[in-house]
């Protein structure tokens, strides 16, 4: 083989493939690539004749030949200007429209005031969409990392040899689907991943076609005519109260912290966010400086350099007196990474270990940190109690006007609400 050209050896390669008796999506792939290099049209009547599924095809955006059990039929899928869902027109029934004759009709109707035979687009893969996508995100959106990383995991991985027309909303559903099972089993709300999925999504789809506030380079990269394949779907938001935790899954899920042998720092973080009622960010980011033991209370700065206020019952203020005596001042945060103790703990560990709780308990999946903090609220509510009244966590302004005493206070009868619930379980 090594005597052979390049072209002459990929070739072989491809044909070795097809011998070893591939089928299916892979097997279409190989023979793509083989013609392609071969300049063969696959795209034949011969093919379309023994086609069991439907087939679209890449150099004629929206031309589909649709497949059901005794007809056969050629139809255009485009979008009406102003509209957002996207129709479908009927051109022939095969084999009485031939390829060549669809391609006509095609072409009649996408360019219907043209005399001139337009040049198809040519082929253009997700994984050329992403591509192209990163080079404008870098420049125009902060989140291009987090944004890389889901279109390469979930759109890339699966998607990326198809050519982008293929993408549809059946697609895009699945990656939605995968996209909050994901997010479930890391112990974060789905809805939201589904949300900022979607979002992405779209707006990845919009700049391909050229028809987003910010002109990528070289935009459009595929037909502007293309239907936004996200277009006409939505994720239904649900009330935090449409799923609300009970108090016996809590109590069970405390026990489990108390009892198993799992790793005692991020243990501690997540027995602390249940005290606290505060996002497991936060407390990644705690450091000993914020806490005022004297106040019997943590003040954490926010974005703005004011402070923001959680009461310490005097349960927690022993578990980080104990914690801050057993690091002997070598570390600034109060939770540090496992491994290298000068960065902070990431905040996927506790996420990970509360989905591997959830799921060796059978909680329910909307048990994440976000509904644990809504539950606790609801209860100090129903209570009256003081943190109802001011939030969690307490704003500087209002933390200065109140008792401390009172705020302790509640603290405690907050955490003699978790030990009965423990204790029940």
């Amino acid at each position: 083989m090594d005597k052979l050209p390049p072209k002459q050896q990929v070739l072989l390669l491809l044909e070795q493939c097809l011998q070893t008796g591939i089928r299916g999506r892979l097997a279409e792939v190989v023979k793509h690539a083989r013609n392609e290099i071969e300049r063969k049209d696959e795209f034949t009547d011969a093919f379309y004749r023994q086609a069991s599924i439907d087939v679209s095809d890449p150099a004629y955006p929206g031309l589909v030949f649709k497949v059901a059990k005794h007809k056969r039929r050629w139809v255009f899928r485009y979008t009406p200007v102003g509209a957002k869902s996207t129709k479908q027109q009927t051109l022939g029934y095969f084999p009485e429209m031939s390829v060549a004759q669809a391609r006509a009709a095609w072409h009649e109707v996408k360019y219907p005031h043209s005399d001139v035979l337009q040049e198809p687009i040519t082929t253009f893969s997700v994984n050329q969409l992403i591509e192209h996508y990163l080079i404008y995100a870098q420049q125009y959106r902060k989140e291009w990392r987090a944004e890389r990383r889901l279109l390469e995991r979930f759109l890339g991985d699966r998607y990326g040899h198809h050519d982008v027309s293929e993408v549809d909303t059946k697609v895009i559903g699945r990656i939605l689907a995968a996209v909050e099972q994901r997010a479930l089993d890391a112990g974060h709300q789905g809805q939201r991943a589904k949300e900022s999925a979607l979002t992405l999504l779209r707006h990845l789809f919009d700049v391909a076609r050229g028809k987003s506030e910010y002109l990528a380079q070289g935009a459009p990269w595929i037909d502007a005519d293309l239907a936004n394949p996200c277009e006409g779907l939505s994720v239904e938001r649900q009330s935090q109260s449409a799923a609300p935790l009970f108090a016996g899954d809590v109590g069970r899920y405390l026990k489990a912290l108390v009892g198993l042998p799992i790793n005692e720092d991020v243990k501690g973080l997540l027995m602390l966010q249940l005290n606290l009622l505060c996002p497991f960010s936060w407390l990644c980011k705690l450091e000993w400086q914020h806490i005022d033991w004297r106040r019997q209370c943590i003040a954490l700065p926010n974005e703005q350099g004011r402070l923001n206020w959680l009461p310490l019952s005097s349960s927690a203020l022993q578990f980080l007196e104990n914690r801050k005596r057993q690091q002997r001042g070598t570390q600034p945060w109060v939770f540090s990474a496992l491994k290298h103790h000068h960065k902070p703990m990431p905040a996927r560990y506790p996420s990970e270990l509360l989905a591997s709780l959830k799921q060796h308990l059978q909680l329910p999946d909307q048990f994440t940190a976000t509904q644990i903090c809504q539950f606790g609220h609801s209860w100090l509510e129903q209570q009256g109690s003081v943190l109802a009244k001011t939030g969690l966590p307490i704003s500087d302004a209002h933390f200065q006007l109140l008792d401390q005493r009172q705020l302790v206070a509640a603290a405690e009868q907050w955490h003699q609400y978790l030990t009965n619930l423990r204790q029940s379980s």
